[in-house]
């Protein structure tokens, strides 16, 4: 099952690395100063998430693979697998769309939230000591959906 874990934490690190990139245009993007801020800031925390995840990657030893597992647990990798992979599917198209600020704080809205979901379900199937760090920043990207929604509600759009 670990070289499962190690895909999930490999596709969450390409995930927050195309988050990074969608920030970073966010910002490169906005007129607004407080939308700029916001999504340096958020950018800057994705950085720390691939790290994170990097982290959880090498700590976890390979013994199993796909076909060593069976029933639930089969399925529910399986289908998390396949979830990671078209969310990081999804932000690299949103990253080379031509959005407007007002669209890419909702379209950011959007994949928060999916993260939020993602990493909920990725926690579930982990070890504790590595639950914890995937808890930690389930609390983050639930901070990072609030900043967005706060900064929607007040940011001056074109």
């Amino acid at each position: 099952m670990e070289i499962l874990i190690k895909s999930i934490s490999d596709l969450a690190v390409q995930i927050e690395e195309s988050g990074i990139r969608f920030y970073h245009n966010m910002a490169s993007e906005a007129k607004d100063q407080k939308v700029k801020k916001v999504c340096e800031f958020l950018a800057d925390q994705e950085i720390e998430h691939v790290k994170a995840f990097r982290k959880i990657g090498e700590q976890l030893p390979v013994k199993d693979t796909i076909d060593t597992l069976t029933g639930p647990m089969e399925n529910n990798i399986k289908s998390l697998i396949d979830i990671f992979k078209k969310s990081a599917l999804d932000l690299e198209a949103y990253s080379k769309k031509s959005l407007t600020t007002r669209e890419s704080i909702d379209v950011a809205i959007q994949l928060e939230e999916k993260a939020i979901k993602m990493y909920e379900k990725m926690s579930a199937i982990l070890m504790d000591d590595v639950k914890d760090v995937i808890d930690n920043i389930i609390d983050e990207e639930k901070t990072h959906l609030q900043m967005l929604i706060n900064v929607k509600s007040k940011a001056k759009f074109d």
